[in-house]
């Protein structure tokens, strides 16, 4: 290579060196963005859309129009803060003022939508019509150019102020309750009492009644974490359930629940907050439970593990299975090419051990049973379930209400213990389903789309 190859060869270099050490990473000649003053999400005080006005003081959010104000829920006002401070578009659509009109962002059909620090406004918008890009057309106040915006922003902006409000109502936590009082309108006072993480019940209750601890766990637990659907303005009247709720602090809540309006929810105040709350008709349902909504209604009492024999008696068949050692055997009926499947005979048990029925039924009668269920556990003991056409007789000697699908489980008979066949879709778990609901679901996979 001579003199002047390499001399070439060097300030090809020294200039694509200098290419790459001074060009942009983006290409910006020539494109219009919207550019606004940069802010922190942290630094923003106050958010108004239109009319409505979010304002945080010493930390809280609130929201309103004009002076009355109200709780805004901490998420929607997080996801507006940051939509706001981040707000930036390079779809530029036009900077012609005779189209402001057209695409809404003019000041008479625009939404105006500000946002500001301590220090005073630092975001001013007029946000148009929706734009084809699924979002909405946006301009600074200041400008005559217009932006295709997407994101969080346009939707967040035309919430009204119910829309905006805090629907969590913050009651307590499980673990900081020593006992809750329910004393419904019609009937005597029953109470929930903490003991050393579980729940006793202090009520009046029939002689054959069972507790059913997780019941009540449940039910503080949906105390705990109420969720208004909506608010009103009106008074919680009567007829009242009131819900004392008693903390480990000393300190107590005290909540007034209204009776049901004809949509189906319900009025709430809690002493101390002036809001009143409206809840789902599901939420009042809990509410209003009773203890005999939290008796145990489980049929068999047993560990799965301690059963050595399982005896299934049907209208159509008998169907036995020992436990041998660690296994299970099919001892009737004798079906040649059978496909049994030990583990369904584990999977079947632990499904029996927490089966519960609806509830205790005291003006009905076990017609036929259709079903004969004998448990054998270890040392002998048994325990007998009977299923008629919807009721059935538990190892406690009551009635309880049972559903059809119950009965179509136990029917099934020997087809509980078969192998299931493999899934087409490669679902998991549908083997722990009652055959005939695992069969229609086996079918509706096997259609073509």
């Amino acid at each position: 290579m001579n003199k002047s190859t390499l001399i070439a060869v060097a300030v090809f270099g020294a200039l694509a060196i200098a290419f790459f050490a001074t060009r942009e990473t983006e290409v910006k000649v020539g494109v219009r963005k919207l550019e606004l003053t940069p802010v922190s999400s942290d630094a923003l005080v106050e958010m108004v859309f239109g009319n409505i006005n979010l304002r945080s003081t010493a930390g809280t959010w609130t929201v309103g129009i004009g002076d009355k104000r109200y709780s805004a829920d901490e998420g929607q006002v997080k996801a507006a803060l940051e939509a706001l401070a981040g707000l930036k578009s390079d779809d530029f659509v036009t900077d012609r003022p005779e189209k402001h009109a057209e695409l809404e962002v003019d000041s008479a059909k625009g939404l105006a939508v500000t946002a500001s620090t301590g220090a005073g406004v630092v975001r001013e918008l007029l946000l148009g019509k929706a734009s084809r890009t699924g979002g909405a057309y946006v301009r600074a106040a200041k400008s005559d150019a217009v932006f295709a915006l997407n994101g969080a922003l346009p939707y967040l902006a035309r919430k009204d102020v119910t829309a905006w409000r805090k629907k969590s109502i913050a009651t307590t936590k499980v673990d900081d309750l020593l006992r809750v009082t329910f004393t419904p309108p019609s009937s005597a006072p029953w109470s929930l009492v903490s003991d050393s993480g579980s729940w006793k019940l202090e009520a009046q209750t029939p002689k054959d009644y069972r507790f059913d601890p997780a019941a009540a766990h449940r039910l503080v637990s949906q105390l705990c974490t109420l969720t208004a659907q909506d608010f009103t303005e009106a008074r919680v009247e009567a007829p009242l359930t009131q819900v004392k709720a008693e903390l480990k602090d000393g300190k107590s809540l005290v909540l007034q629940l209204g009776a049901k309006r004809a949509d189906g929810t319900a009025p709430l105040s809690i002493e101390g907050d002036a809001q009143t709350y409206l809840l789902a008709s599901w939420v009042v349902e809990q509410l209003t439970k009773d203890p005999e909504a939290l008796r145990d209604t489980r049929l068999l009492r047993f560990d799965p593990a301690e059963v050595e024999r399982v005896s299934l008696v049907t209208s159509a068949r008998k169907t036995v299975v020992v436990k041998e050692g660690e296994r299970w055997r099919l001892v009737e009926p004798k079906a040649p090419g059978f496909d049994f499947d030990a583990q369904q005979v584990t999977a079947q048990l632990n499904r029996l051990a927490s089966f519960r029925a609806q509830k205790v039924v005291r003006d009905a009668v076990l017609s036929r049973p259709a079903v004969e269920l004998e448990l054998v556990t270890k040392g002998g003991v048994k325990q007998r379930l009977l299923m008629g056409e919807l009721t059935a007789k538990g190892d406690d000697g009551l009635l309880y209400a049972v559903t059809a699908q119950d009965k179509s489980w136990l029917e099934s008979g020997p087809e509980l213990f078969k192998r299931p066949p493999p899934s087409p879709s490669g679902v998991q778990g549908l083997d722990q389903l009652p055959p005939e609901l695992r069969k229609q679901l086996e079918e509706q996979l096997r259609r073509p789309p």
